[in-house]
């Protein structure tokens, strides 16, 4: 969640995105980013009642603010470390769909979800001999994780993610990610499911 998308003013919520992006890629590291559920623009415009057509950042726009060190044209990726024998995986968990409605109104809000496409492509990601750490802003696997929902009386009984089971499920069967790192519930999580470290920050 890179934006201040609560500001009414749509071209102010994409000059925070610029001012953001550039911040990080001033550093002396390369910065890998991953797409977040308020870093389209839409669930604040649907909730304000705005016009989402005025405030959607779709795709092809998040892709050129923050994919940068991204080789693919999707909003997903991964890069293999030169010098250890690590796969980094950054996912996109909101690969929704951008169709307008009747409207021409963006009807999915925050809505947090892999795509069919994308899960396809992480099944084949992850065959790989190298060990994988597998980035998300929404966790992959969210029962459990504290923060979710329902905040502070907030473990979450379910899952959140659209087809994060199948990706879950994929990630469990390779036996080779070690760790899933996310943000996205404001909270902090430390939690270990057969082998796999799942971090919250």
């Amino acid at each position: 969640d890179m934006c201040n998308d609560y500001n009414p003013d749509p071209e102010k919520i994409r000059e925070s995105h610029r001012e953001v992006r550039d911040a990080l890629y001033r550093l002396s590291v390369p910065v890998h980013c991953c797409i977040g559920n308020h870093d389209d623009g839409i669930g604040n415009a649907i909730a304000r009642g705005d016009d989402t057509r005025l405030f959607a950042i779709l795709p092809e726009e998040q892709h050129q603010l923050y994919m940068k060190n991204n080789p693919t044209e999707e909003n997903y990726y991964f890069f293999d470390h030169a010098d250890m024998d690590y796969r980094f995986v950054f996912l996109n968990t909101s690969d929704k769909p951008y169709y307008p409605d009747e409207r021409g109104q963006y009807p999915f809000g925050w809505r947090d979800e892999i795509s069919n496409k994308q899960a396809s492509w992480l099944e084949e990601t992850l065959k790989t001999g190298r060990k994988v750490i597998l980035f998300s802003h929404t966790p992959v696997h969210g029962a459990g994780i504290y923060g979710t929902t329902h905040y502070p009386v907030s473990i979450s009984p379910y899952e959140e993610l659209l087809n994060g089971p199948r990706v879950y499920y994929a990630i469990k069967e390779s036996q080779n990610v070690i760790a899933m790192i996310a943000g996205h519930v404001h909270y902090d999580n430390l939690l270990y499911d057969k082998g796999i470290v799942s971090v919250t920050s």
